[in-house]
């Protein structure tokens, strides 16, 4: 099965991703090319969305790349995000997993640990990269950004959430 991003409430397990998913024009802004793939919200801002993080692996984005022999795949993710004040539990920590192809059950290649508290500022912004590298054949790839709350009570998702991943010849 493959996921669809679904407006609102991150990516959704739905129809098998085939070369181009199908996506809601309203949910997401995607382009995907042979050398280059972007996903960003469709109002790339602070608060533009509420997306639950929660101890499973919350599917938030993906973005599709060709792989091949002597090829290289940069992913770049950068997510805003807010740690939930409840009964007064004031941290926690949130696990950013990206996987080459299906979350879970795909090939795990990127993980961040990324955590803080919400005593006075509870809004955070994490930012990482991952290179891809040893493909033994051509291929298209989509790779899948999760995130899932690893300590505390909760988080969520508030945007700018925006992934791409950008193919370089060796």
């Amino acid at each position: 099965m493959g996921w669809v991003i679904q407006q609102g409430n991150g990516i959704s397990k739905k129809d098998p991703i085939v070369e181009k998913p199908s996506i809601p024009q309203s949910s997401a802004q995607t382009m995907n090319t042979p050398g280059f793939s972007f996903y960003v919200l469709p109002n790339n801002i602070s608060n533009s969305v509420l997306i639950p993080i929660t101890v499973s692996p919350q599917p938030l984005a993906y973005v599709q790349a060709a792989t091949g022999i002597n090829k290289v795949i940069v992913v770049r993710v950068s997510a805003g995000w807010r740690i939930k004040n409840v009964d007064n539990e004031t941290s926690c920590a949130v696990m950013f997993k990206l996987w080459r192809g299906e979350p879970v059950t795909g090939e795990l290649i990127c993980s961040l640990l990324d955590g803080g508290e919400s005593i006075s500022i509870n809004y955070k912004a994490t930012s990482f990269e991952h290179v891809d590298s040893g493909f033994r054949e051509f291929s298209n790839t989509v790779y899948t950004l999760t995130a899932q709350l690893v300590s505390g009570f909760g988080a969520e998702i508030v945007g700018c959430l925006t992934m791409t991943a950008m193919g370089l010849e060796l």
